[in-house]
């Protein structure tokens, strides 16, 4: 993939989530949301997201697991055309 197709595609996913977002709000909020909205602490908004980011890094790592496995079980990469030529080892 090319960087321009990354960034368009990232500008068609925030363009989409913004207008569900702004759909949701059209249909949802009433004059108790902007009650709400006035007594939020905007610190603990910033705090819950970034646990919530911290969550996912340390949960989803894909890296940080496939190191430990490697460290663990000292395995290597086995390629398909190696693991086909070991299964037809027997007849040569």
């Amino acid at each position: 993939m090319e960087k321009k197709d990354i960034i368009r595609g990232l500008r068609i996913f925030l363009i989409i989530t913004i207008i569900a977002i702004i759909g949701v709000l059209v249909f949802t909020v009433n004059k108790g949301t902007y009650i709400a909205l006035g007594q939020m602490v905007p610190l603990f908004l910033l705090l819950s997201l970034f646990l919530a980011l911290l969550h996912l890094y340390l949960d989803y790592n894909p890296i940080k697991e496939i190191k430990n496995l490697e460290d663990s079980t000292n395995l290597r990469e086995v390629s398909l055309y190696e693991t086909n030529l070991q299964k037809y080892d027997k007849y040569i």
